[in-house]
Parts: structure tokens; C-alpha cells; sequence
């Protein structure tokens, strides 16, 4: 799970690298989505709200809608 995690904050980081901000924060929604599934699972829930916490903000940096 954590490997599937990564690779969506890694195709996130690559989409924002060539300018593809919509794509990136599709990516970032995505990973938002299952962090919030592994909650209390493969993550603690202070893990998860960490993750999360920081997918937030990387969304109000890239000004996402």
C-alpha cells in the first residue's frame, strides 16, 4: 500500500514538474482518497492526518479548485 501511496505523490511531483497543475491536483485528490482509506488500517490515524494535512496545504499552494 505504501508503494501505491508514493507513486501518486511521485506522478503528482512529475505532473507539476512539466506544468501540468490540473493533472497534479487530480493527483493529489487521488492520494487524498487513499490515505483516508488506509486510516486506522496501514496508517495510524496520526499518520493519515499528517499525509493529509500536508496534501491540503500542497493543494492551496498549487491554488486547486
Amino acid at each position: 500500500m505504501a508503494s501505491a501511496i508514493s507513486s501518486t505523490l511521485t506522478a503528482a511531483a512529475a505532473s507539476i514538474e512539466s506544468g501540468n497543475t490540473g493533472t497534479a491536483c487530480n493527483q493529489v485528490d487521488a492520494f487524498i482518497n487513499k490515505v483516508k482509506a488506509q486510516s486506522g488500517k496501514k496508517l495510524t490515524t496520526a499518520e493519515a492526518e499528517q499525509l493529509l494535512s500536508s496534501a491540503i496545504a500542497l493543494k492551496a499552494s498549487m491554488e486547486c479548485t
